[in-house]
């Protein structure tokens, strides 16, 4: 009988304690996982960021170089028209002085 209570007692024990031992080590493997899944996606989502950033610092980059040269067109063609405007603004001047002498003469 001494045998029996403890076969008993080891099953009633021992079964429960397995069981435990195994539950555990599904939950922290599923926990162990989890957050490797996580550091994964931190770790794509931090290359695809950078990778993102790097991509707005070239277009910014270019955006500038693009902005530069039409500011500097417009300035060249701005001092155009203004050469323009003191060519003709001469030849006006010109022109009506030599009309007001013609008309002084006949005078």
């Amino acid at each position: 009988m001494d045998t029996t209570w403890l076969v008993s007692l080891s099953l009633f024990l021992g079964v429960p304690t397995m069981g435990i031992i195994t539950v555990m080590g599904i939950i922290t493997s599923h926990k162990r996982r989890m957050l490797q899944l996580r550091i994964n996606e931190n770790t794509n989502s931090n290359e695809a960021l950078i990778a993102e950033m790097q991509r707005l610092q070239a277009e910014v980059k270019a955006l500038r170089g693009i902005s530069v040269n039409y500011a500097l067109s417009t300035e060249e063609t701005m001092q155009k028209l203004e050469n323009r405007m003191h060519h003709l603004e001469t030849k006006m001047i010109t022109a009506h002085s030599e009309d007001t002498s013609v008309y002084r003469k006949i005078i």
